[in-house]
């Protein structure tokens, strides 16, 4: 998955942004509605923090619902909130 050369930052990025498109997939697929907090990895560089805000972005456009999502705070965390779709 990581090359031998991979900095464990850049690992620790890639990690984080394919969480943040599983995590889009997820909500979307179990319907899952509320405030949803995600604690991704620490990372310390501020240009990865935007980057992993700005797939998660991307990624729930997929999404029917209406979906918000905050940028990363200081301890990594990320607020998510979504509205549910439910078509029963």
């Amino acid at each position: 998955m990581f090359g031998q050369g991979t900095s464990q930052e850049k690992a620790i990025l890639d990690v984080n942004l394919e969480a943040a498109k599983q995590i889009a997939r997820e909500l979307r697929l179990r319907d899952i509605g509320g405030i949803i907090v995600v604690d991704f990895i620490d990372m310390t560089d501020d240009s990865n923090k935007r980057l992993i805000y700005e797939e998660m972005k991307k990624a729930v456009e997929k999404d029917r619902s209406t979906v918000g999502v905050s940028e990363l705070s200081k301890l990594g965390l990320m607020e998510i909130t979504r509205k549910r779709v439910m078509c029963y």
